[in-house]
């Protein structure tokens, strides 16, 4: 029987492996809990979440654009042009995204700004390596 990890422990875990370290996802899971990261079901405490430890990325349907960059403060670097809204989510212009890209690699983004990204591309189904 395969057990199913809660996404914060999933990250946790390959985080771990990407810096070399040999933990089972149990381990990771009870490090985190025994830290207060997260609750007995695997969700982010409010500590966690108040101290920056987790990002909480929650979008809603017909948010202005200013909203949405409250969301995510990344985009703020970038012209409005590339953005638009697709069945009431803001999306980046399919045709802008090879522009997009390349305009990216022109940033230096912080560890944040990473995470933001991720988050947005994630929801999208668009995962950016």
């Amino acid at each position: 029987m395969a057990i199913i990890y809660p996404p914060l422990v999933e990250e946790g875990y390959q985080h771990c492996l990407s810096m070399g370290m040999n933990l089972s996802k149990e381990e990771v899971f009870q490090h985190l809990y025994e830290k207060g990261i997260i609750n007995a079901f695997g969700y982010p405490t409010e500590m966690a979440l108040s101290n920056g430890f987790v990002a909480e990325f929650t979008e809603w349907e017909n948010w202005s654009f200013d909203e949405f960059l409250t969301l995510y403060p990344v985009f703020k670097q970038f012209d409005d042009y590339f953005f638009t809204l697709v069945d009431g989510f803001w999306q980046i212009k399919s045709e802008l995204l090879p522009q997009f890209f390349l305009t990216l690699e022109e940033k230096e983004l912080d560890e944040q700004s990473w995470m933001q990204l991720e988050a947005f591309f994630e929801q999208r189904e668009m995962i950016v390596e």
